[in-house]
């Protein structure tokens, strides 16, 4: 069932000046990248308003993730990864690393942080604990978005059409799963298992178009599923 945006009821706005992009949700505060300003807005939830600007690397890019007490962004052109710290709302460290895509992801849970170091496919754990890449494993060309669920990470594969399983503690890819073309963007459930959907991606007139298939379920093992939307068309602003 798709839901227009449009017809969602505005609580509040809040304006950020720049070129704000990627979410990231914590326990009390929302947090917005600006590529345009090399920066990170904390947003207090009980106000609406901008909490606090955090510098970052130029230009984050490839998401935002939330969790081990910590903000992590990508840096695309300073070619690293950034940790905020939730509490202080301050620039911790950085750790070298290369973003795969600027139209990527990043997750946190399961013990680490996960990203895709290129576009081949290099999926990296980093430790939060010590700060560093701590392992790595070869995943489908084009692989670029990870969610984690159900013990595991799930990463979608643009170019091959695919979405990879891998075992968050093994770090070894356990299936290649068959999706709809160009599969990007993901969101996981766990209220009952893993229940993952897959947003696929095409350029067409419409900027950042967004194309979905028939709904499908994927048996997957350990009480997961995969799932693709309704076939529609949407477009995004």
């Amino acid at each position: 069932m798709q839901r227009p945006i449009a017809s969602l009821p505005i609580a509040a706005k809040t304006s950020i000046p720049g070129s704000p992009d990627w979410v990231g949700i914590g326990a009390n505060a929302v947090w917005i990248s600006n590529a345009g300003a090399d920066s990170l807005a904390r947003i207090d939830p009980s106000t609406n308003d901008v909490a606090k600007i955090v510098p970052v690397g130029r230009r984050p890019c490839s998401g935002l993730a939330v969790g081990f007490g910590a903000v992590w962004s990508p840096s695309c052109t300073d070619k690293r990864l950034d940790r905020v710290s939730e509490q202080s709302s301050t620039l911790e460290l950085h750790i070298p690393t290369t973003v795969g895509d600027s139209e990527g992801g990043i997750a946190a849970g399961e013990g680490a942080v996960w990203m895709v170091a290129d576009r081949h496919g290099k999926l990296l754990r980093v430790d939060p604990a010590l700060n560093k890449i701590a392992g790595s494993v070869k995943l489908a060309d084009g692989s670029f978005v990870p969610v984690v669920g159900a013990g595991e990470v799930w990463i979608s594969s643009t170019e091959r059409n695919l979405v990879s399983r891998v075992d968050s503690a093994a770090l070894n890819v356990i299936a290649e799963i068959p999706v709809g073309p160009a599969p990007r963007f993901m969101a996981c459930t766990e209220s009952d298992g893993c229940s993952i959907r897959v947003t696929e991606q095409f350029r067409g007139s419409t900027p950042r178009a967004t194309r979905s298939s028939p709904l499908s379920t994927l048996a997957c093992p350990a009480g997961a599923a995969i799932f693709r939307s309704d076939r529609g068309l949407s477009g995004l602003p």
